[in-house]
């Protein structure tokens, strides 16, 4: 494995040079304090003005990182990967100052995806892939959600077992959201999508096969103008809570299902 000094970082936030980080093991790859504590270590943050690819693989362990690109303007693809839990800090900022940002992606093959949220601000769009086993949201059993925003489009993928608690988040510029969830734990999501009325821009979200005793609970705000959902074929309820849709589609699967306008 990998074992860091917590509280440390792996970059110089004042380098402009390109930074590519891999990091590789097959035991865990963690802080010294995360093992003393056995679930509250910091992580080890990585950052720089642009960031490269990041890649971490653990092929028999888990994964904890700290923030990724705290003052990174730039960001290249972020692929994480463990057999075990997948922790992370925030990835970018709270003022989202990457404007490029490469696609995202995490999985835990036998356990739960924890990210401290995503903040960026890119316009082209961001692409967000996440697959887990037991539980992907902002902690450890998906209580509270992962806040994803762009200052853009955002495309986005759940899949596994999981029970996910994911939001979406389209921020200042005109965009909107697009999401295919394959998972079967459920989902609970607050999608914001962000266009202008009458510029034909769509929304499309596919939901997983909610086994049974979980369910697809997905709220809709913001501006678009047509909307499309299919659900699974478990419980999904449905709640569009703007009057900015012009147009759309909403076919549910053959579960106990609930549409809220």
């Amino acid at each position: 494995g990998i074992t860091f000094t917590d509280s440390k970082l792996i970059g110089k936030t004042d380098n402009a040079v390109e930074l590519d980080v891999t990091l590789s093991a097959k035991e865990a790859i963690t802080t010294v304090n995360e093992i003393a504590s056995a679930g509250t270590g910091v992580g080890i943050a990585i950052d720089s003005v642009k960031l490269g690819a990041i890649s971490a693989t653990s092929t028999d362990g888990l994964i904890l990182i700290g923030n990724i690109g705290a003052n990174a303007t730039s960001m290249g693809d972020i692929t994480v990967s463990a057999k075990g839990n997948v922790t992370t800090g925030l990835i970018g900022n709270g003022t989202a100052k990457a404007t490029s940002v490469g696609t995202i992606s995490m999985t835990s093959t036998y356990g739960y995806i924890d990210v401290d949220d995503i903040n960026v601000q890119d316009a082209t769009g961001l692409t967000v892939n996440l697959s887990a086993k037991t539980f992907i949201g902002k902690d450890t059993t998906a209580s509270t959600a992962l806040a994803i925003k762009n200052q853009g489009s955002i495309t986005s993928s759940i899949a596994g077992a999981a029970k996910a608690n994911v939001d979406y988040t389209v921020a200042t510029a005109n965009g909107t959201v697009n999401l295919t969830a394959t998972n079967t734990g459920g989902l609970k999501s607050t999608i914001d999508n962000n266009a202008t009325a009458g510029d034909g821009s769509t929304s499309t979200v596919s939901l997983g096969n909610a086994k049974s005793g979980e369910k697809n609970e997905v709220t809709f705000t913001g501006t678009v103008d047509t909307l499309n959902v299919t659900g699974g074929t478990g419980v999904d309820e449905i709640a569009i809570t703007t009057t900015n849709v012009k147009n759309g589609t909403i076919a549910l699967g053959t579960g106990a299902n609930q549409l809220s306008i």
